[in-house]
């Protein structure tokens, strides 16, 4: 694995990318953030991610979004209606 600063810059090139495609699914700057925040810890500790091409880690990280973006989108809901 990669020394943890080095990682830690390597990451910092895909925080625009998480924060668009979190926003761009879940329509609210708040949520986006909050989700784009998790999905850029879950990409720090997979070590898949860190095996891929850079070419290939884009669509990897649509994929990864996925879920975080539809447990925002359940917990704002949960907010909403308690």
């Amino acid at each position: 694995m990669l020394p943890f600063q080095n990682q830690v810059d390597r990451l910092r090139k895909y925080e625009p990318v998480c924060y668009t495609i979190c926003l761009t699914l879940l329509r609210d700057e708040q949520s986006s953030s909050l989700a784009a925040q998790q999905l850029l810890l879950q990409l720090f500790d997979d070590s898949n991610f860190w095996k891929l091409e850079e070419s290939k880690r884009d669509r990897y990280v649509l994929r990864a979004a996925g879920p975080i973006c539809c447990e925002q989108m359940k917990n704002a809901r949960y907010m909403k209606t308690s």
